[in-house]
């Protein structure tokens, strides 16, 4: 939104692992994984990402005029300043007999996720990683352009709301939102505050789960019944310091 084109100067490739060891050295902070799932995951460390940008100050009054935001003051010098956001890499653990991934390519895109069947009921995906960080320009209202940003993906100003209550943007820009969503729940999880969202379309997951503790930003995707989500994600723990 706030720029014509990106400059990727970091693409790390996810790379697989055999262990919850292997993925806290390469990750660079320790794997939590949720003690009520007996079964082995298939561990990957998600690649690192940094992508630079230059404002277009043109472009970014355009979108906030057509999002109805006519209050914000984008002062003349944020055009051609420069904008740095890096990813950190990330801790993916899926469990149980999920859908084969969708191709990386035009058409694989295009058509999404299958839709699921009763196999992958016991499918769940936890993606675990510190918050995005980002060298901003004064004057660049983050907070404002992922209000836009989670409208755009489907949420409800009231929703969107709730959500930015609950997150800050650097959180936010951590988390993978789900193309559709019926209706959200604000929950707790293992005592720190969290979003159980609940996902309309027929492919792709059923509940996606997001929070935040002690700097780590978490999301739990699944299969199976919304209801398992909280419970699941309670029981999460640091690996090596299980009860």
């Amino acid at each position: 939104m706030v720029a014509d084109t990106t400059s990727v100067t970091l693409d790390e490739p996810d790379q697989p692992v055999a262990s919850a060891q292997a993925a806290s050295r390469l990750a660079g902070f320790a794997a939590q994984l949720p003690s009520k799932r007996t079964d082995l995951p298939t561990l990957i460390v998600m690649g690192a990402h940094n992508i630079a940008m230059t404002v277009n100050r043109s472009q970014l009054e355009t979108i906030f005029r057509e999002a109805g935001i006519t209050s914000a003051s984008l002062p003349t010098s944020l055009n051609g300043a420069r904008v740095a956001i890096r990813t950190p890499r990330a801790i993916r653990a899926q469990y149980g007999h999920c859908p084969v991934p969708v191709a990386n390519t035009l058409q694989g895109q295009i058509q999404g996720q299958p839709p699921p069947s009763t196999d992958n009921g016991d499918c769940v995906v936890l993606i675990e990683s510190p918050p995005t960080s980002a060298e901003l320009p004064s004057g660049l209202d983050m907070q404002q352009l992922v209000a836009i940003g989670l409208e755009l993906s489907g949420m409800s100003p009231n929703q969107r709301q709730a959500f930015q209550k609950m997150f800050n943007w650097q959180s936010a820009l951590s988390m993978s939102m789900p193309r559709f969503m019926r209706s959200y729940d604000s929950v707790t999880v293992d005592g720190a505050p969290g979003m159980l969202l609940n996902t309309a379309g027929r492919r792709g997951p059923t509940y996606e789960l997001f929070w935040t503790k002690n700097g780590t930003v978490f999301s739990l995707a699944g299969y199976g019944s919304s209801a398992d989500a909280v419970p699941l994600a309670s029981s999460i723990v640091e690996m090596g310091k299980q009860p």
